[in-house]
């Protein structure tokens, strides 16, 4: 089983949490594999959410018969430092400094509003619309 084989498992418990599945990673030992669930909602990601959704995918993977009787099971918000995957994600940044990356080149700046087709970003020169279509990465900057 790899991980593009858990994702359509997976997803649907996210969703009855109203929760979207960002991604599935399965590493470690066949014989004690680990699976890590990045979830995000538009609300934040809370502890209680992930240990709801950990309980319902738990219980399909106990189903399974590719996994041993031995595994870890990690649910968690996939951090600033993965990069934005789905337009609806970038709502929640209003406000916060960004690094996205168009035509090779990083540009940095204030994230002032998302559309349908893409964000403004706003940089020292002023405002860009940037197109969904034309950013290869979008990382929220920490602010420490």
């Amino acid at each position: 089983m790899v991980n593009e084989d858990l994702a359509p498992l997976v997803a649907p418990c996210c969703e009855r949490h109203n929760a979207h599945l960002i991604e599935v990673v399965l590493r470690g030992k066949r014989s004690r594999p680990v699976v890590e669930v990045f979830v995000d909602a538009e609300d934040g990601v809370t502890s209680d959410l992930c240990s709801s959704i950990s309980r319902d995918v738990g219980k399909v993977l106990d189903v399974l018969e590719q996994f041993p009787e031995s595994y870890t099971l990690i649910v968690s918000s996939p951090g600033i430092e993965r990069p934005l995957r789905f337009p609806w994600q970038y709502r929640k940044h209003i406000g916060r400094r960004m690094i996205v990356k168009v035509a090779g080149a990083e540009q940095e700046g204030t994230l002032r509003g998302v559309a349908n087709e893409g964000i403004t970003l706003e940089l020292p020169q002023g405002s860009v619309e940037i197109a969904f279509s034309s950013i290869e990465r979008a990382v929220v900057k920490a602010p420490w």
